[in-house]
């Protein structure tokens, strides 16, 4: 019961955020992470001018390399080469750094663990089910055992990190 509860739980947010900021396949994004790198692509246009263009991506997080970054280590499932309307990314905080962006309002989701989301002068305690949102020009630093699904809107820029 309780991982049907979460399931439905994820599907609900996940689904809000679809309606909130344009539908950009996020009901996708609700199914285990074993269901979600392939890409699908669309022929487009005439004969004479056809275009290949994105149909789909699906990225399964087994598949997604681990990567150092200021917040710990990440694996960027969708990032803004793939679209620059939204990007996500599982993280595993770990010796977080603090920060800020300029352009990019963040959605922290905890999936797993506690700790605290430092936010300017703010300390905001955190555990499973729980959302922030994070607007450009907060400063922000994760700190605990914490396993987290960003959503960037729009998705990040590298240009846009800061490190305080």
């Amino acid at each position: 019961m309780t991982n049907m509860l979460k399931k439905v739980e994820r599907r609900e947010f996940l689904n809000f955020l679809g309606a909130a900021f344009g539908s950009v396949g996020l009901a996708a994004m609700a199914e285990p992470a074993h269901v979600l790198a392939e890409t699908g692509k669309q022929e487009l246009g005439n004969q004479k001018d056809r275009k290949m263009a994105v149909k789909y991506i699906l990225r399964r997080i087994t598949e997604v390399p681990k990567e150092r970054s200021t917040c710990g280590y990440r694996q960027r499932m969708i990032t803004n080469a793939d679209c620059d309307k939204a990007c996500f990314t599982f993280l595993s905080v770990h010796e977080a750094g603090r920060h800020h962006h300029n352009k990019t309002t963040e959605f922290y989701y905890v999936l797993k663990g506690k700790g605290i989301l430092e936010l300017d002068e703010d300390r905001v305690e955190v555990e499973p089910g729980t959302v922030i949102m994070i607007p450009p020009g907060i400063r922000h630093k994760a700190v605990g055992e914490i396993e987290a699904l960003i959503v960037g809107i729009p998705s990040l820029d590298p240009a846009d990190f800061f490190l305080d």
